[in-house]
């Protein structure tokens, strides 16, 4: 068995079976930039009116994420929320509640930070605390 963790490569498990492990992100941010115009990007995210948060929920695109806005395009790393990927999502402990699902309910953390209240309305400016 190859553990999730081995490095890339190739790996001969039996006479038949051969195991390529490649690193996923680096084929995602290749595609990216074939697709997306990285000066461009990296331009507005340097701008001193721009500001993002995204909210990975635990999920599996937050190696992706750090990898594009914070290694690529000089994103600031606190930009982004819970970017270390978990089998239950971080569970019910968290604002999420275990689901990785960005909705109203589920991405509280990220609604709360942009002002949302639950039903999707904006926190009016006197009662917002950031």
């Amino acid at each position: 068995m190859v553990s999730r963790s081995a490095r890339a490569g190739r790996w001969r498990m039996t006479r038949q079976v051969t195991v390529t492990v490649f690193d996923s992100t680096e084929e995602h941010v290749a595609l990216l930039w074939r697709c997306f115009d990285k000066a461009a990007l990296r331009a507005l995210v340097s701008r001193a009116d721009f500001t993002m948060k995204l909210d990975a929920m635990h999920g599996v695109q937050g190696p992706y994420a750090k990898r594009v806005f914070v290694q690529e395009l000089g994103a600031p790393a606190d930009c982004l929320l819970n970017c270390e990927p978990k089998e239950d999502f971080g569970g019910n402990t968290t604002p999420s509640h275990g689901h990785a699902d960005p909705n109203l309910k589920n991405a509280r953390e990220l609604c709360d930070l942009l002002g949302l209240l639950p039903d999707g309305a904006a926190v009016r400016a006197h009662d917002f605390p950031h």
